[in-house]
């Protein structure tokens, strides 16, 4: 797979307190997408999802914060006129049909929200790969001319591109901003995915520690989907192994 094949990019908003802790955030008022093919942008998804307190948590639930109306400019009342999670979810997917292989965004926070929630309602999350722009944009572009971060707002300056500060944080106005800065990227030579790396996204790092882990760990790298900062640890693993003169070392024959 390159950056010509199809994929889902996808911002999403959730309703919480500023200071609301990760394991809080499950409340999803809008879904924000576009759709890529070829490399090519061929079109956009967006609804509002009405809030609804089933896990009680202090923060967020029906009625927005002020923090999120402040920083979303979404209203109360287009929150109150949308469908629920489940309903809205599906909507999506029927957006992104076929398209249920690769989808990106800039951060994991999208991909552990999307997934909590839908775990949740038992709903199905068809997406085999997430991508998360934001790293490959660390480490495969200029970072100095990033500074002082790597948010949307800095890779869009990066690029030269036209920041919408009124606009910013809308799932859709997120999401289309986020879609120049891949058309940027793919200009470049930007390949984005590449199957051969990953098994799934799920997959977990064991721990470094005798030589046999250190080796397991690689090996299992190796399986996974391309994504930078597991690349970059590859790398690493590699360098490691080399130091110790065990790359072609019968791995079957290791001792602990």
């Amino acid at each position: 797979m390159n950056n010509k094949d199809n994929f889902i990019i996808l911002d999403i908003e959730t309703n919480v307190e500023q200071d609301s802790p990760m394991d809080e955030h499950f409340y999803v008022i809008q879904i924000g997408a576009t759709k890529i093919t070829d490399g090519k942008y061929i079109g956009n998804f967006s609804i509002f999802i009405r809030p609804k307190n089933e896990l009680g948590y202090s923060s967020g639930g029906e009625q927005l914060t002020e923090f999120i109306k402040n920083l979303t400019h979404i209203k109360q009342e287009e929150v109150n006129d949308a469908l629920y999670f489940p309903d809205a979810w599906n909507n999506f997917l029927k957006f992104c049909n076929p398209y249920y292989e690769f989808f990106a965004s800039w951060g994991e926070y999208d991909y552990i929200v999307l997934k909590r929630v839908c775990e949740f309602y038992n709903l199905r999350f068809p997406f085999k790969y997430h991508i998360n722009l934001k790293e490959y944009f660390k480490l495969y572009f200029n970072q100095e001319n990033a500074k002082p971060g790597f948010g949307v707002k800095a890779a869009i300056k990066y690029f030269g591109l036209k920041y919408n500060e009124e606009g910013a944080h809308n799932g859709l106005i997120d999401a289309e901003m986020i879609t120049q800065i891949v058309g940027k990227m793919i200009e470049k030579g930007f390949y984005t995915f590449s199957k051969s790396w990953y098994k799934n996204i799920d997959d977990k790092l064991i721990p470094l520690g005798s030589l046999r882990s250190l080796m397991e760990e690689k090996e299992k790298i190796s399986q996974w989907f391309l994504n930078p900062v597991l690349v970059k640890k590859y790398k690493e693993l590699q360098k490691q192994v080399d130091k110790l003169g065990k790359v072609f070392f019968d791995y079957n024959n290791l001792g602990e």
